[in-house]
C-alpha cells in the first residue's frame, strides 16, 4: 500500500461516519420510534471528528505529493 490509497481510505471511513450520523439523525425524526433516540451533541462531535479526520487524511495525501514531486525535482 502507498500513502495515496491509505489516504484514500481513510477519507472514505470520514465519509461513512458521516452517512452514519446522518442515517441516525434521520431514523431519529421518526416520532413513531421513541427507542431511535439519538443524542445530537454526540453526533455533533462525529460529525466533527470525521471533517478532522477526512482533513487530515488530504493534508497527508497532498505532503506526499509534494515530497514525491520534490524528489522528482532532484533528478530532472
Amino acid at each position: 500500500m502507498n500513502v495515496g490509497s491509505i489516504s484514500a481510505g481513510a477519507v472514505s471511513q470520514a465519509l461513512e461516519r458521516v452517512q452514519a450520523v446522518a442515517a441516525a439523525i434521520a431514523g431519529a425524526a421518526d416520532p413513531s420510534n421513541p427507542a431511535d433516540m439519538i443524542d445530537f451533541s454526540e453526533a455533533a462531535v462525529e460529525l466533527s471528528a470525521a471533517k478532522l479526520q477526512a482533513a487530515a487524511s488530504v493534508k497527508v495525501f497532498r505532503a506526499e505529493q509534494e515530497i514525491v514531486r520534490n524528489t522528482l525535482d532532484l533528478f530532472a
